[in-house]
């Protein structure tokens, strides 16, 4: 018997009437069945005979609530076949280190109820994992571990075969028969035999079947507790089975023969429960508009499609009254009969994946009904019901760009139109539900909140939408709690209560999760804000889960009277067009039509009500979409006197289809809508729940941007600061500013029911931020939006020395500029000291950026300042040390050429050529991949790995690296004094810093990475500073007697010097006074070339002096 999730009561009444039938077996999922026997022990069903597949196998959980019901329960197991070889394996895997699973660590916290200090998981619990863990203990292989290992091997097994008959002589890699014949390699693999997991024998029966074996249990109590017993087992087709080693118990425990089943006397007929259901209806016409609708819920792992739903027959409905009234109307799509081909897709996405690809790709089409001359255009998709079906029709209309025209799905994810180009909503986008969340919460005056969001990415989607504006808005977010796999909800009940027992909580969660949290808190006074049309309905037609003071933001629904007129006369014997409308209306009103025995009585004038279903005028809003666009494009193609489809229609390309749906404007009941951004109109109202009575009421409306009030609710007096120990519980900044100022000034003042409109008249933009007396010190920093974290130590300590470190550097900076015409400065260029010092003060600056609450704009100028700053710096030590590097190495020799471009001017566009390759680098890293942040459970977190930051420091490294060498090459060039060797110093330092940095940023604890990079920044800053400018500084200072006298070879002295220095004097003295004297006594002609004059100084070495002046050779000689 098929049954959905909430007809467990009813499956187990029906059991209870076939007072003959005493065995129960169950072709149902693991927690079907367990919610079966939570509704058996709920029923005090005890006489019946459980047997269940291998989904109910040897699991406890499916029997942990029903114990009295299940024991003495039969089940079947795949036989267990274990390998120590795959133990040693499994329990020899390290905590941290095994990369190639991506889920390793997670499973890993949650065997172990810990947390690993892994960069980009989240911590699920609060206790650090120790080293010593033993995955051996307690170890259990499950029986479908051998079926994979096996797997694996039959397809080794099967393409060596496949290699060797193909290509025997290629045995070393894959060649290309064995790719061109993929069924042999298939006849291989079946083909396969070999020692299987365990020691096993292994092969595929003709069917391609693995050997069939499976235990057979018994649950017995053993000792006062419930144990699987084995009692038998079947292997290739032969059962070994005792049943004297059954046991099976009564109403008060006690074991008792088996129970008797057998049919006596006239049996009632067997109804046939597995039939094939329908999976589509096909309307003929010219063009199409294909459909996707949940006719059905989804099923489990024995029938793809569930129970049917109401909304989804509902919802066809609607499509094909649609279809009608466009092709009754003369005026629009003239000549031309539009038909439909509408699937369900039984609420899953590979269903309405498989469905869609065959019509869109043509395949459908292949059959005798459509000729090849005559397949139908299709015009558009109207689909996805929901965020996860219309996500997956999507990917298969971009494919084959068709326009999909969504009726249901209003994640943000799809916002992007440069993403989904193809994709239109007649629903408005999460991002429209912020927006009216976060007026609702301005309005209300709350200052504080927290998230509960469902395990997957739409819903986070959603929360992320309206913490990016509640950021802006100066609302204060407590918790974000993420409800995980497998969901734990106590847990995170459990964590939300640490933020206080009663509070503001925005539920980003689907209906189940939200049922499940709101039945384990009613207790708590707890003011529930639900986000979702599915979860509101669904918890308003359940009076007993119904939260007391909830505020519902809903969809409106758009009413159309035809439609509605149009269902309330609908019947199931003249509606012949809809496969599943007779199905419906039996079980909607548990009545046979002619043919079916399944009910008590027969269906005679029953009568569809007239409920409003929210997303039905949604879906005629998508049909007249489509419809009015191909009618616009069909009159600038074939003209207003056409009738029919002409050529140039049918060879318009898919762009122009798109931009004429989403251009079009449509109406539904004489109102005019038409698309914005590609979603429809936005409206929503707010709902509230009554304290007493839980009924909701309609308390405001959106329309237009604006938040209208039309009701005074009353909702639970919410405190104003929380109560929250900030010592045990990881808050953000907003949450400690609240708790450390008692004198918080709020906008709610106290009251036993708080009315809607006094509420927010008080304060439009309640604020977090608030002035405390002397003896409250300080949590956090606010400038325009940027926080800077004062609460950590850490923080303190850089701020203080990053303040410090900038101004000594640009103290430095002034007096080099005072003394940018000292030799020393002026030798060791000036231009690079200056850039080099303005480098280190941004380099400090940079370590600020990480000290500051992550956002948007602090992601970026992380991104940016990182790489560019430091490359600043070490520019300037790559091209000085180039410099000294050249300069250097011509003062080894006497005569020769002086070394060309090393002038301030060449030094300079030097250094913005390699600075230019950086901004180059940079500036493409934040195109490609803009700075975003995520939710990291209570905050923002830079949507970028620490990882990836060290990568993009690849050019700095390799500058970094290059200077090494450089100024290794250089290091016994003394030019001015010995520069080269305090760069190579100085890169040294770096290079370990950058090492100990990068191992801590990429496998240390995510609490280390900040103040790594932070103190690494100005470790290294500090060094550079010290390194390279106290050695000039102290001669400056002291005025050494060298560089005084070295002064008179200023180039603005030598003959040639036109008003200014040129590149300054070199440390080889002789040169220096050869130019000075003849400067001075005329005797040498200016002409002659400065080779000639070296030449003729080298000549001093065998005591040539001829041209010479004996006073300048001795005094050369000396100097040499």
């Amino acid at each position: 018997m098929a049954a959905g999730p909430s007809d467990f009561d009813q499956v187990v009444d029906s059991l209870r009437a076939q007072v003959q039938a005493k065995v129960g077996v169950l072709f149902t999922s693991d927690v079907h069945t367990g919610k079966l026997l939570q509704a058996a022990e709920r029923k005090g069903l005890k006489d019946i005979q459980w047997f269940g597949t291998d989904t109910w196998g040897d699991r406890f959980f499916v029997t942990e609530n029903a114990t009295s019901t299940s024991q003495g329960s039969i089940t079947l197991q795949f036989k267990k076949h274990t390998s120590q070889k795959f133990k040693d394996y499994f329990t020899a895997l390290p905590q941290y280190g095994y990369v190639r699973n991506p889920w390793w660590q997670q499973w890993y916290m949650e065997h172990f109820k810990c947390f690993l200090n892994v960069w980009g998981i989240p911590k699920p619990y609060d206790t650090p994992c120790p080293w010593a863990l033993d995955l051996s203990e307690g170890f259990i292989e499950e029986a479908d571990v051998g079926y994979v290992i096996n797997s694996v091997w039959a397809f080794a097994v099967g393409l060596q075969a496949a290699i060797e008959e193909l290509c025997p002589n290629k045995t070393n890699h894959l060649c290309p028969e064995v790719v061109q014949n993929p069924d042999v390699l298939k006849t291989k693999i079946q083909e396969a035999q070999f020692d299987g997991h365990g020691g096993e024998p292994f092969m595929f029966d003709d069917l391609g079947n693995g050997p069939a074996s499976y235990d057979i249990l018994n649950l017995q109590r053993v000792n006062e507790e419930l144990q699987y017993v084995k009692v038998g087992e079947w292997n290739s087709g032969e059962l070994e089975f005792q049943p004297q080693n059954i046991q099976v118990y009564d109403a008060n425990d006690q074991p008792v023969t088996l129970l008797t089943s057998e049919c006596s006397g006239r049996c009632v007929q067997c109804t046939q429960h597995f039939r094939s259901l329908p999976t589509h209806i096909e309307v003929p016409g010219d063009l199409l508009i294909p459909g996707l609708f949940a006719v059905h819920e989804k099923g489990d792992h024995t029938n793809e499609c569930g129970e049917w739903t109401e909304e989804g027959v509902i919802y066809v409905e609607t499509m094909l009254h649609a279809i009608d009234e466009i092709n009754s109307k003369d005026d629009l799509l003239p000549g031309i009969r539009l038909g439909t081909v509408i699937f369900d897709t039984c609420s899953s996405t590979s269903r309405a994946m498989r469905e869609l690809s065959p019509l869109l790709n043509g395949a459908f089409f292949l059959n005798d009904e459509y000729p090849p001359t005559s397949f139908p255009v299709i015009a558009g998709v109207v689909g996805g019901e929901n965020n996860n079906i219309a996500s997956s029709a999507v990917q298969a209309a971009d494919l084959y760009k068709y326009t999909l025209v969504s009726y249901g799905a209003t994640t943000s994810l799809l916002s992007n139109q440069l993403e989904y180009p193809y994709f239109l909503r007649t629903v408005p986008s999460d991002d429209q539900l912020a927006d009216v969340l976060i007026q609702l919460i301005l309005k209300l005056g709350w200052t504080y909140i927290s998230i509960i969001r469902s395990h997957d990415q739409h819903n986070k989607a959603g929360m992320e939408s309206f913490m990016n504006k509640a950021t802006g808005n100066h609302i204060c977010v407590a918790t974000v709690l993420d409800l995980g796999m497998p969901v734990d909800y106590q847990r995170t009940i459990n964590k939300l209560s640490e933020y206080g027992g009663s509070g503001i909580v925005i539920l980003f969660t689907s209906p189940h999760d939200t049922n499940e949290l709101i039945q384990r808190t009613l207790s708590q006074e707890y003011v529930w804000v639900l986000t979702d049309d599915a979860v509101a309905m669904e918890i308003h037609d359940l009076d007993q889960t119904t939260p007391k003071g909830a505020l519902f933001v809903t969809l409106d629904p758009v009413s159309d009277q035809s439609t509605t007129q149009y269902i309330s006369q609908l019947r199931p014997d003249t509606n012949e067009r809809n496969p599943w409308f007779a199905e419906y209306w039996q079980d909607k009103f548990q009545c046979n039509l002619p043919g079916n025995v399944n009910y008590p009585t027969a269906c005679t004038e029953q009568t569809l009500p007239l409920s409003n279903y929210t997303l039905g005028g949604y879906v005629k809003m998508a049909v007249k979409a489509i419809a009015e666009g191909i009618n616009n494009l069909l009159i600038a193609k074939c003209g207003t006197t056409t009738q029919g489809l002409c050529s140039d229609f049918v060879s318009a390309n898919p762009e122009e289809f798109h931009q004429s749906i989403q251009n079009a404007g449509f109406s539904i009941s004489d109102e005019s809508y038409n698309f914005v951004d590609g979603h429809g109109p936005v409206k929503y109202s707010v709902w509230s729940s009554d304290q007493q009575s839980g009924k909701l009421s309609k308390v405001a409306s959106w329309t237009n941007s604006d938040l209208r009030i039309e009701t005074e609710p009353t909702i639970y007096d919410v405190p104003t600061v929380p109560d929250v120990n900030c010592n045990s519980v990881n808050c953000p900044t907003c949450i400690k500013q609240l708790v450390k100022s008692p004198t918080t000034a709020s906008p709610v003042q106290s009251t036993k029911h708080l009315p809607f409109t006094k509420t927010w008249e008080k304060s439009t933009k309640p604020s977090m931020t608030t002035k405390s007396s002397k003896a409250d010190k300080v949590s956090a920093v606010e400038t325009d939006g940027f926080l800077v974290d004062m609460d950590n130590i850490w923080g303190i300590v850089v701020v203080i020395l990053t303040v410090l470190g900038v101004l000594l550097t640009l103290l430095v900076l002034v007096f080099v500029i005072c003394n940018v015409n000292h030799i020393v400065v002026r030798e060791s260029s000036s231009i690079l000291n200056i850039l080099l010092l303005i480098g280190l003060v941004f380099m400090y600056l940079t370590s600020l950026a990480f000290v500051t609450e992550d956002s948007t704009i602090t992601c970026g100028i992380r991104r940016f300042a990182l790489g560019f700053f430091q490359g600043m710096c070490f520019a300037a030590l790559f091209v000085k040390s180039v410099r000294v590097y050249r300069i250097g190495k011509y003062e080894r020799r006497i005569s020769g050429p002086k070394p060309k471009f090393i002038s301030s001017f060449s030094q300079a566009l030097f250094y913005a050529g390699v600075m230019l390759s950086e901004l180059l680098l940079v500036i493409q890293w934040l195109l490609i991949d803009p700075p975003s942040v995520t939710m990291d459970g209570t905050q923002f977190v830079c949507d970028q790995s620490m990882g990836a930051l060290v990568a993009s420091l690849l050019y700095v490294f390799l500058l970094i690296v290059a200077t090494t060498i450089i100024a290794f090459l250089a290091r016994n060039y003394y030019y001015v004094l010995h520069e080269s060797l305090y760069i190579l110093i100085a890169c040294i330092g770096t290079i370990l810093v950058a090492v100990s940095w990068a191992v801590v940023a990429v496998i240390g604890s995510v609490n280390y990475h900040k103040p790594a990079t932070c103190f690494g920044l100005i470790f290294n800053a500090t060094l550079i500073l010290f390194v390279m400018f106290v050695p000039k500084i102290r001669p400056i200072l002291f005025k050494h007697e060298f560089f005084d006298n070295a002064s008179i070879a200023s180039d603005s002295t030598l003959p040639g010097a036109k008003g200014g220095p040129r590149s300054g004097a070199y440390q080889n003295p002789s040169y220096n006074v050869y130019e000075a004297k003849t400067a001075d006594t005329g005797e040498v002609d200016k002409a002659k070339s400065k080779e000639a004059a070296e030449k003729r100084i080298s000549n001093s070495q065998s005591g040539d002096y001829e041209d010479i002046d004996p006073k300048i050779a001795t005094e050369t000689t000396t100097s040499l």
